[in-house]
């Protein structure tokens, strides 16, 4: 073992020196308090040289928690502000007056683990769950960097914090809320976020010229979310990439409905008209005719429509996107299809939280949807518009 006892000649403390040699050379080497941590440090050493990964670096190692958040933080930026300034408060409130000056090397998996639990009783688990979140991604940096050989806040348990389950509102309640809700814009969105899956901002950023194909697809590639202050603005989707969404034919029909309404004349439309002039003009529209609230579109329509069809407690509009994945995978589509209409960017997200594939199973989704949905519309008086004999069969592609 190449580990070398020091004494300091002033103080007369012990150290210990881990060398790690590469080709007769020294290649690195670091100094540290205990035997054991200079040996398992030449340990891992070797290991990553015979695994092919390269040597950590010292230097980095040395450097403390606060400077890798600030450079997590910079390579962070191009998340919405709303989650840089989240993150920005759970590391001044939690991360950093508890760990900023500690050299990331230095920092336990047993020390994480009783901040944690610490954290989780003085606050609450959930804000427990946040910053442990802010921290290992900071030390995920350090990882890539190779500062560390692993990230010791990986495998922690926030105890109290049980993982969210969704809320499905039936294809019965759907129905009902769009019977109940007061304007063609309400029942057109309450349908696009329980139909097709979209985020809240997805949909409020929807804009005419994402309908293409007759109306039949949905191209989903930016959202609508709050700024610094109180305005909102328009930005890439939640994974910063373009999907494409089949649209069912229930909630296409609603859309002709919204469009004849604003553009034409009223009457009802059989055929996707040309949306050329109002292309890039939002679907869905504040009072103002600007993007609309999450907030104030559910306070002011949502609330008042559950109410009137019996739904209790209240639906939000995140609630109406997780129905579309537990009532997808009820009418038979497949995990896949549902995690790709949905944008998650791993399947196992989308079987984690709600339970490449080919575009004729995805467009499934559209039309196993459509035909449980007028099943449902059958049964319930309502305003959905029930499809004509053959409409199930319809191939958007």
């Amino acid at each position: 073992m190449s580990v070398e006892k020091r004494v300091s000649d002033r103080t007369g403390k012990v150290s210990w020196r881990a060398i790690i040699w590469v080709g007769g050379r020294s290649a690195v080497s670091q100094t540290f308090r205990r035997r054991q941590d200079a040996e398992a440090f030449e340990r891992e050493g070797y290991r990553r040289l015979e695994r092919g990964e390269g040597l950590l670096d010292p230097v980095g190692a040395k450097k403390s928690v606060a400077w890798w958040a600030d450079r997590y933080t910079a390579l962070h930026s191009d998340v919405a502000p709303a989650t840089v300034q989240r993150e920005d408060s759970l590391l001044r409130t939690h991360v950093l007056p508890k760990f900023g000056r500690l050299p990331v090397s230095m920092l336990r998996r047993s020390d994480v683990q009783a901040w944690v639990n610490e954290l989780a009783k003085r606050r609450s688990p959930s804000t427990a769950r946040l910053a442990l979140g802010v921290l290992r991604g900071v030390l995920r940096v350090a990882v890539d960097d190779r500062a560390l050989a692993v990230n010791p806040s990986e495998k922690i348990t926030v105890r109290g914090v049980k993982p969210g389950k969704p809320r499905v509102v039936s294809h019965e309640q759907i129905a009902g809320l769009v019977k109940a809700v007061p304007a063609k814009q309400d029942e057109a969105l309450i349908l696009v976020l329980a139909y097709m899956g979209l985020r809240w901002g997805e949909a409020a950023a929807l804009v005419w010229s994402d309908l293409v194909s007759d109306g039949f697809v949905a191209s989903v590639s930016k959202a609508v979310r709050r700024g610094d202050e109180s305005y909102m603005e328009v930005g890439p989707t939640k994974t910063h990439q373009r999907r494409v969404v089949p649209v069912p034919e229930l909630v296409r029909v609603k859309l002709l409905e919204l469009w004849s309404e604003r553009y034409g004349d009223g009457s009802a439309l059989k055929q996707w008209p040309e949306v050329a002039p109002w292309g890039r003009e939002l679907v869905f529209i504040s009072s103002v005719g600007g993007e609309l609230s999450n907030a104030n579109w559910r306070n002011r329509v949502l609330i008042p429509a559950c109410e009137q069809a019996g739904i209790e407690p209240a639906a939000t509009p995140h609630q109406l996107r997780d129905s579309f994945a537990s009532l997808s995978v009820a009418a038979g589509a497949s995990i896949a299809a549902v995690s790709k209409n949905l944008g998650h960017g791993q399947v196992s997200t989308t079987l984690r939280h709600y339970i490449d594939v080919l575009p004729a199973e995805q467009a499934a989704v559209a039309v196993s949807l459509n035909t449980a949905a007028a099943a449902a519309a059958s049964r319930v008086p309502t305003l959905l518009p029930l499809p004509e004999s053959g409409d199930e069969s319809s191939d958007p592609e």
